[in-house]
């Protein structure tokens, strides 16, 4: 059992146009020890389809606080005229650990309490004092309604802008990929024929170094023994006439 609750002191529905509107939810959390609760979601069951609603943004930007006192809480959420006005439609607070508050259906405390005072009035100055102050709360939450439209219309032009400046930088980078590839391939074949043309010049070299005047061009024809027989003679005669 959850030693977490919430006490409502208001759960209304305020429209916003045809089909959205606010629900806006004043009261206090209380729990045994003090007790940050995180972000708090609305949720919306219907039929066993579960709807998570997030709170619209915080001005104070104040975290939430359970204490045994009672830590005061408002908060406001965009949401569907038709959920809500579903008779099907029930709603609970859930906070961080998945604990959950039920709440009444919106507009119930004010229904009880129109039905608690049903003798007249004999001053009429309060009913209308106080349909004056509902009436600046609905403009006035109308009106942060508009404001929280435009920032999410902003966001969204943002977010669009950003996917369109990374898609730009992707396809610039393929780009110079692509272009850094063709210029290493070119570099490795100019590479390749430096050395094959650098090995034929070697081979060249080697083969004109290797010939020699009267050598495998202009092969010598061997000398016959009686040639020899005859110089050796020519010489000894030679010798012998000195």
């Amino acid at each position: 059992m959850s030693l977490l609750s919430f006490d409502v002191e208001s759960f209304e529905f305020i429209p916003a146009g045809e089909e959205m509107g606010l629900l806006r939810v004043v009261g206090q959390w209380v729990a045994p020890v003090d007790r940050d609760l995180h972000e708090i979601r609305l949720i919306a069951s219907q039929d066993g389809t579960l709807v998570e609603l997030t709170p619209l943004p915080d001005l104070e930007g104040a975290s939430p606080l359970a204490t045994p006192v009672g830590h005061p809480w408002r908060a406001a959420f965009s949401a569907g005229s038709e959920l809500v006005e579903s008779e099907l439609t029930e709603f609970a607070l859930a906070v961080h650990g998945g604990e959950r508050v039920h709440l009444p259906r919106p507009g119930a405390d004010a229904a009880e309490a129109e039905a608690a005072d049903v003798a007249p009035s004999p001053v009429e100055e309060a009913p209308v004092g106080a349909a004056s102050r509902n009436g600046d709360e609905l403009l006035q939450l109308r009106a942060e309604l508009e404001k929280v439209r435009t920032e999410l219309e902003v966001e969204r032009r943002r977010h669009a802008a950003l996917e369109e400046e990374i898609r730009s930088r992707t396809t610039l980078e393929n780009d110079l990929r692509g272009a850094m590839a063709m210029h290493e391939a070119e570099l490795a074949a100019a590479v390749a024929r430096a050395a094959q043309s650098a090995r034929r010049e070697d081979r060249q070299r080697e083969r004109v170094a290797s010939v020699e005047p009267g050598g495998a061009d202009h092969p010598q024809h061997p000398v016959h023994a009686d040639l020899h027989e005859r110089l050796a003679r020519a010489r000894r005669a030679a010798d012998a006439a000195a």
